[in-house]
């Protein structure tokens, strides 16, 4: 994504992460190291898990639809910085 923004609220141990984009909005409602199923900015669904590792905020995907099902997992690292979501702009592939 591009242009746009990430915003991440908490409520006790439930988290809303928001994300505001050219491909259009996304928001998951979770708590860490639980996964579940969302839809991803493909329009597929995803079985989704966060993460918190020291400072690093981890999203883990895996297709569970679609043209990508067979793919492997897919991780997007993200980096806490004084309370902020700030995406490294990387993504691994297992």
């Amino acid at each position: 994504m591009e242009t746009g923004y990430f915003y991440l609220t908490k409520n006790l141990d439930e988290y809303k992460f928001e994300i505001i984009g050219k491909p259009g909005n996304i928001i998951y409602q979770f708590k860490l190291n639980e996964e579940f199923e969302g839809v991803g900015f493909d329009g597929h669904k995803h079985k989704i898990k966060f993460v918190v590792e020291n400072e690093d905020f981890v999203e883990v995907h895996e297709y569970l639809d679609g043209p990508r099902k067979e793919k492997p997992r897919v991780e997007h690292d993200s980096m806490m910085s004084h309370g902020l979501v700030v995406p490294r702009n990387e993504m691994k592939m297992f």
